[in-house]
């Protein structure tokens, strides 16, 4: 049986973050290849792959701290996320051309959510069930090549992963997860940490009053189905990467992520992220119809946020403790994408945004 959460609003806050969090599948069976020129030539250095494996990378859960605890009043909150790619692969193996930076292939996401919370029943857990609301907030899924020649996108900054030629966009449709957090078995408060540990502590100054941030902690795993409409409104394919025929209908994806965590130990933590996607959805780099892009400094010279980014992206507002205090909730995550037949055509299956497990 579930217990409602009704300790401190300190824990509440926290499983809060759960939600965020929510969002990564485990790739099915019966993968199926598609053709993918990562030099945008139309298909004259195509490859076969089945899955699109991400580095680890950022996501952002707008809005989540505190979650409801009303499992039929859930809270209405945005996920945003973005990644480089690791690798391109095929069968289980490694089909990267030696000529491609991976880091120059990314994808950036926003998408609503509903969660509420709950104890495990040992009472060592908070736990988030989570939703993907369609028709909530922004709606996109993008992959972008950075073709400009300039830096690749930058972690810290959230600079980066949005710029160069648009791919692949498309709309999610449906989605579910759980998260959880570790909570002090005697105080029943989440246990905390500092917030980045990947190298270098660039967050030592970015919490209230120029303290270390710091974050509950959290691991584990989840799965979050997603389909993405690509026939619809907005949407768009590049031919001259999926150069495959005729474009199918429909890709599903789902998150697949298996260290998803907190605190950060293998990315740093994003100051930036972009709210909205390519309003035409052509992938121009310049005139008119340009995404939000955050800017390539991450902080002031004091240390904390800078928030000097423009309309359309958004900074993380985490407060003393990330995903207790709020209102948002900042993780780090690992995705995997692969395409899986569906009757209707072919389907994305297999991308992780979130995930802890059950403890």
């Amino acid at each position: 049986m579930r217990t409602k959460l009704n300790k401190k609003t300190l824990a509440a806050g926290a499983v809060s973050l759960a939600m965020a969090a929510a969002g990564i599948g485990t790739a099915s069976a019966g993968t199926i290849p598609v053709l993918f020129d990562p030099t945008g030539s139309g298909g004259a250095n195509g490859i076969l792959v089945d899955t699109f494996d991400w580095a680890p990378g950022n996501a952002l859960a707008v809005g989540s701290v505190p979650l409801s605890q009303d499992p039929n009043n859930p809270t209405p909150f945005t996920l945003l996320a973005q990644a480089k790619l690791s690798t391109l692969r095929l069968n289980g193996a490694n089909v990267t051309p030696a000529t491609l930076n991976p880091d120059n292939i990314t994808f950036v996401t926003g998408f609503g959510e509903t969660g509420y919370t709950f104890l495990s029943p040992s009472g060592n857990k908070a736990f988030a069930d989570l939703t993907v609301d369609p028709n909530a907030g922004p709606n996109f899924f993008e992959i972008w090549v950075n073709t400009t020649g300039g830096s690749p996108a930058n972690d810290l900054s959230g600079y980066g992963f949005n710029s160069g030629t648009l791919i692949l966009k498309g709309r999610l449709t449906s989605g579910t997860g759980e998260f959880a957090i570790n909570l002090d078995p005697n105080t029943g408060l989440p246990v905390t940490a500092s917030l980045d540990q990947a190298g270098t502590n660039d967050w030592v100054k970015a919490g209230p009053g120029g303290t270390n941030q710091l974050t509950v902690t959290g691991t584990g795993s989840t799965t979050l189905q997603m389909t993405v409409d690509i026939s619809g409104p907005g949407a768009y394919v590049n031919p001259n990467y999926f150069p495959g025929g005729t474009l199918p209908q429909q890709f599903k994806i789902a998150m697949f992520d298996t260290q998803n965590t907190v605190p950060f130990d293998q990315v740093d933590p994003s100051t930036c992220f972009t709210m909205e996607g390519d309003p035409d959805a052509t992938g121009n780099t310049n005139g008119p119809g340009q995404p939000a892009r955050c800017n390539a400094t991450a902080f002031t010279a004091s240390g904390s946020i800078d928030t000097t980014d423009p309309a359309g992206t958004h900074n993380p507002a985490l407060g003393a403790i990330n995903g207790a205090s709020g209102p948002d909730f900042l993780f780090e995550t690992d995705a995997k994408m692969s395409f899986v037949p569906e009757p209707a055509g072919i389907a994305l299956l297999g991308a992780g945004l979130l995930g802890l497990g059950f403890g």
